[in-house]
């Protein structure tokens, strides 16, 4: 199995590293960090906005107006901060997304044009219609499948972080029971999911 993982990580950073260490890659490391940084941005104000939903809980069982209006007021321009930075984190994920897209369509296409390969490939794989159409969509699927998958289990793995530490200010051990349940059910589900693919 962890054979199997190490191969498709090295076929995945074969065609990855291309870009990556290629000649446009000062600019995708700046974004690619950009975007990080809109994460970590983005689960730091969820955690703000989630203490403020329970002010306005605590505001409205007191009855304290003057609480809730000024709690109300604060998570208004949090709410405009977050969709500030979900537009901003899009626009870039798309620019970056393009960026590779089209630095990689490029390079497999020079490749395919290359010393005649075009013609070789028509001729003894006769089957495979417009490859370069293929070329296009594949390299669309990897790339932003790749973006797709990182950027949603970083903001995933961000979010458990923060707020187990802040579930964790409130009460330790419902903590250690809540990640001690979520860890036996994944595992569980993992073995599960791995003896019915075998």
């Amino acid at each position: 199995m962890r054979t199997e993982k190490w191969l498709l990580f090295k076929r995945f950073w074969k065609i990855a590293r291309l870009y990556w260490l290629g000649n446009e890659k000062w600019g995708a490391i700046a974004l690619f960090s950009t975007l990080i940084l809109f994460n970590l941005i983005a689960t730091h104000f969820n955690v703000i906005a989630n203490t403020q939903q329970g002010e306005i809980l605590s505001s409205l069982a007191s009855k304290d107006s003057n609480r809730f209006w000024t709690t109300t007021q604060y998570l208004f321009a949090i709410y405009l901060i977050l969709a500030i930075n979900w537009g901003g984190y899009n626009f870039l994920r798309k620019k970056l997304t393009l960026y590779w897209r089209r630095w990689l369509t490029k390079h497999f296409l020079d490749k395919y044009f290359q010393n005649r390969a075009f013609y070789e490939l028509s001729q003894s794989q006769k089957e495979i219609d417009n490859p370069d159409q293929r070329i296009a969509e594949d390299i669309n699927k990897f790339v932003d499948g790749f973006l797709s998958f990182f950027f949603d289990m970083l903001f995933t793995c961000l979010q458990v972080i923060a707020f187990s530490a802040v579930l964790w200010g409130i009460s330790p051990t419902l903590t250690i029971v809540l990640l001690i349940y979520v860890g036996s059910g994944t595992g569980f589900s993992s073995i599960r999911t791995y003896k019915v693919i075998n």
